[in-house]
């Protein structure tokens, strides 16, 4: 894997091998999403290399082909309160999202603050994308969690719906949701 295009860390490839026709599967259902509307389910024990491929099979949708948005989002044990689950996954799905557009990985690297990706989308045109950041801040000023969780969840299909682009959603950990928490 070019080394250049790496969006998430993956590992040498002389240490993931065997793999290809697990990452074509998936790497085809993303590449065709916007035929249909099923997803891929993996499991397996941990150190298997599930997360890897994964990885893999983003960064090839990232640049390998331009119909499909590829979105990555790894749970993280660190939530426990739904509003800073909604707030990290929102923000890296428009990073991503962003980032595929322009074909600019350093925009999901970096992580960018939302106030730069609310310039971004508005130098884009994109204000269907500006709408969920600003219904996120309205939900967080008035500590509506159920908003602020709906909005979040919803971005990812309400994008694909407004601006006409199909969205493959790569959710990893998601054992990890047990530990969030929609009332305190």
């Amino acid at each position: 894997m070019d080394n250049n295009k790496i969006i998430f860390n993956v590992c040498q490839d002389s240490e993931f091998f065997g793999r290809a026709n697990e990452i074509e599967r998936i790497y085809c259902c993303g590449a065709s999403a916007a035929k249909s509307s099923y997803g891929v389910y993996l499991t397996g024990k941990k150190w298997l290399g599930k997360t890897e491929l994964l990885k893999r099979v983003y960064h090839r949708l990232f640049w390998e082909q331009n119909k499909v948005v590829p979105v990555y989002y790894r749970f993280k044990d660190i939530f426990c309160n739904i509003k800073d689950f909604a707030d990290d996954f929102l923000k890296d799905f428009i990073r991503q999202y962003i980032a595929f557009l322009k074909r600019e990985p350093a925009i999901v690297t970096e992580g960018i603050s939302a106030n730069k990706l609310e310039q971004l989308l508005a130098d884009m045109e994109l204000p269907d994308l500006s709408r969920f950041l600003a219904l996120h801040r309205e939900g967080m000023k008035y500590g509506d969690c159920i908003a602020i969780f709906k909005n979040a969840v919803n971005a990812p299909h309400q994008t694909a719906v407004l601006c006409n682009t199909p969205v493959f959603l790569i959710l990893d950990d998601f054992n990890l949701t047990a530990n969030l928490c929609l009332h305190e």
